[in-house]
Parts: structure tokens; C-alpha cells; sequence
């Protein structure tokens, strides 16, 4: 695990040192806040599998959350939805939790109670995920729905996937995906689909792709399978060229 950090200036394509995050971490995850704020939970490495900690651009500086999370999580998701990111995945618990920016505070936190105290109020907790998942993806897909999906959980790599709404502060199933498992690359496309590619499903890399179609009015959620990969790839990133 590193605590290092870079900065890309898309306007030079340089990369340049950034103040070290306070614990080192892999396997972590990272969502961006208001104001340019980066959050990072989870991983591995010495203390850092149940903390989070935020970075501030103009400060130069990382800040460790308050509480801990209620349990340790590697390889969770981390979704901004409105003034709250929800923290799903990444361990043996179905339970997903709540961060509060303007608080600094998980909720529920280790300590259900006290984190109550620090909040000021009593937030509903979110109700338990339908299956425990480890290297996940999750996409933000409007009205306060996440959809969440592969990963791995029992022993096994998955192909389900679940949609959690924030209204009902519950998941539901959702469509399954034609390929699975961890270590799969997503990107949100410019017409509006969802693209997966790769990952490992069963013990093999993987060379599919797909897109993800929200439902709407007129039609189904719908996963299409396009044109694979020429090499499977697992643990990779993917971004649309435009």
C-alpha cells in the first residue's frame, strides 16, 4: 500500500506530487465532493481498512473522517448522491453506510451512538444490501438510485447486480450482466449507456463488453453485449475518447 498521491493538469498533461494521504492504502476507493474535495475509504494497509479521509485541493492537505466506518471495507464503492455518499460493498457485511460531508462522520459509524450524538439527528440507515460484495462498480443513474453490481461475494463471482433507491433507503434486484466478477472497468458514455468491460469471471480474464440502458418510459433497463475486447483485461480503467 502507498499514502502518495499525483494531480493531473489536463491543460499541461503533467502529473505533480500532492500532500501524502495520512495511511497508507490499495484496494481503496476515491468519489469527488463539492469544491473539488476528494473522499477516499477503505483498502488495505496499516489502520486504513475501516477510515476514510478527505482531501482539499487548496489546502494541500488530507483530513481523516471523524469515526470509522461500521466495519472494514476492501474494494468498496462510494457513490456521491446529493449532500450524502453512500458506501456499499467491499466486505463480508451486507450493511451499507452513509458519509456526511458537512458533518466529516459515517453513519452509522462504529459506534451507532455516538456518531447519533456528533450528527445531531438520527439519519435512517440504509437497509441491508441483497448480497456482500468485494471489487464492485456502482453508477449514480438520477432520482436517487445507484445501481450496483459483480464483484465477488461467497466465494463466488457474481453477475447479479442490485439498485439502491434512496427514497425506499433500500436495494432491490436489478438485471443481471452478461459478463462478471471483480476487477471490471465502467464508464458512464456520452448517449447516456453504461459500459463494462472485462473483469475475471470464474477463473478466467475476461474480453467482454457491454452497455447498461437505464429503463425509461418507453423501454426496459437492458444490458447489450458489443464487440469484445482483442485482450482480456481485468483491473484496468476506462474512459470515453471524445
Amino acid at each position: 500500500p502507498l499514502s502518495s498521491c499525483e494531480t493531473f493538469d489536463p491543460r499541461t498533461e503533467v502529473f505533480a506530487p500532492c500532500a501524502a494521504m495520512g495511511r497508507a492504502r490499495s484496494g481503496h476507493r476515491a468519489v469527488l465532493l463539492g469544491g473539488g474535495r476528494v473522499l477516499v475509504v477503505g483498502g488495505t494497509g496499516p489502520g486504513s481498512g475501516d477510515s476514510g479521509e478527505i482531501y482539499d485541493p487548496e489546502k494541500d492537505r488530507w483530513k481523516l473522517v471523524k469515526n470509522s466506518m461500521s466495519t472494514y471495507r476492501q474494494e468498496p464503492t462510494a457513490t456521491l448522491l446529493g449532500d450524502k455518499v453512500l458506501i456499499a460493498g467491499g466486505a463480508v457485511s451486507r450493511q451499507a453506510e452513509l458519509f456526511f460531508p458537512d458533518r466529516n462522520l459515517f453513519w452509522p459509524g462504529k459506534n451507532k451512538d455516538e456518531t447519533a450524538r456528533l450528527l445531531g439527528f438520527v439519519p435512517p440507515l440504509p437497509k441491508p444490501m441483497i448480497s456482500p460484495r468485494q471489487g464492485a462498480w456502482a453508477l449514480e443513474i438520477g432520482h436517487g438510485r445507484v445501481l450496483i453490481g459483480n464483484g465477488t461475494g461467497g466465494g463466488s463471482q457474481l453477475k447479479t447486480t442490485e439498485l439502491f433507491d434512496a427514497a425506499a433507503n433500500s436495494f432491490a434486484s436489478a438485471e443481471r450482466t452478461i459478463g462478471g466478477g471483480d476487477g471490471r472497468a465502467w464508464a458512464l458514455l456520452s448517449d447516456g449507456r453504461f459500459a463494462l468491460t472485462g473483469g475475471r469471471d470464474s477463473t478466467l480474464v475476461s474480453t467482454v463488453v457491454e452497455a447498461y440502458r437505464p429503463a425509461t418510459k418507453r423501454s426496459a433497463a437492458v444490458w447489450q453485449a458489443l464487440e469484445p475486447l482483442p485482450h482480456a483485461r481485468m483491473h484496468h480503467q476506462l474512459v470515453e475518447a471524445r
